[in-house]
């Protein structure tokens, strides 16, 4: 999560100095800074989940891991795309918000899962 945390920072406040790495475009050097700021928040929060749904995975319950990514992917993310960019017009935005969302909800299923400890008592 420190790692994390840094990138996080790294992202928030080099995102202009990252995209010129890769273009001299003004416009995507703009989006792709913006981008950056919207995953640097999502960067702790990512990590956790990735890190205890793998927990979950490993003491044998799959099936939560399973739920928070379709919930999160298709309930939030692509919902949420299409609400942000289709009806609220926010381009490009709109998607990395919505997956930032998606990020958001996932960790906070599988962290209230490994909280509970009903993992412990699964049976593989």
């Amino acid at each position: 999560m420190y790692v994390a945390a840094f990138m996080g920072l790294v992202f928030f406040f080099g995102g202009e100095y990252l995209a010129a790495l890769y273009t001299t475009d003004p416009i995507v050097i703009k989006n792709a800074a913006l981008t950056l700021k919207i995953i640097a928040f999502v960067q702790t929060f990512q990590s956790s989940q990735f890190i205890l749904a793998g927990a979950l995975r490993g003491a044998g319950d799959t099936r939560w891991p399973l739920i928070s990514t379709i919930v999160g992917v298709v309930g939030v993310r692509a919902l949420l795309s299409i609400l942000f960019v289709n009806g609220f017009g926010w381009g490009l935005t709109g998607a990395w918000v919505a997956m930032a969302l998606d990020q958001l909800t996932r960790s906070g299923f599988i962290y209230f899962r490994y909280k509970s400890g009903r993992w412990k008592t699964t049976k593989v």
